[in-house]
């Protein structure tokens, strides 16, 4: 699973990489680095939670909204398809926002540009929270298009029905 974790060498995490900048530029940062990751680095199989930065939005995740910044999410799920890489639907998202990352938008989204392979990952830190949501998610997959999800053997991907 490949993440960005840093946009512009500043944390995610406490707001660090928003200091001095609004949070549409801190969006557009996050954008730009991350077509730039999925562009010139190939050592992963699928994008963990894409949208991870609507928790540390200034203005809260509604800072966010998803048809203002579709062209670069577009671009950014266009080169992961275009070199075999898939999306991670994670259920962390569910903790403190309303829904997991990406929002349904992006999932539906990168099916409509033919993305095919789709994780699901609860991100847990905890033996209690493994698995969590994802029930959930595949209701999302299905509501989304999706009649499979995806498992990794030997970083090939395997796909298993919904």
């Amino acid at each position: 699973i490949g993440s960005i974790h840093a946009v512009k060498t500043k944390e995610l995490y406490n707001n660090v990489y928003l200091e001095g900048i609004s949070d549409h530029q801190g969006i557009l940062n996050y954008f730009e680095d991350l077509l730039y990751c999925v562009s010139y680095y190939d050592n992963f199989d699928v994008l963990g939670h894409l949208d991870v930065f609507r928790r540390y939005l200034n203005c809260g995740e509604e800072s966010f909204c998803f048809e203002k910044y579709r062209s670069y999410i577009k671009e950014v799920l266009s080169c992961l398809i275009s070199n075999g890489k898939g999306i991670e639907i994670n259920t962390s998202g569910v903790y403190g926002l309303k829904n997991f990352h990406p929002l349904p938008e992006i999932v539906k989204l990168y099916k409509k540009l033919g993305g095919e392979i789709v994780t699901i990952g609860s991100d847990s830190h905890k033996p209690e929270g493994i698995g969590y949501g994802f029930d959930k998610a595949s209701d999302m997959l299905r509501d989304s298009g999706f009649n499979y999800y995806t498992i990794f053997e030997n970083r090939k991907p395997k796909f298993i029905r919904l």
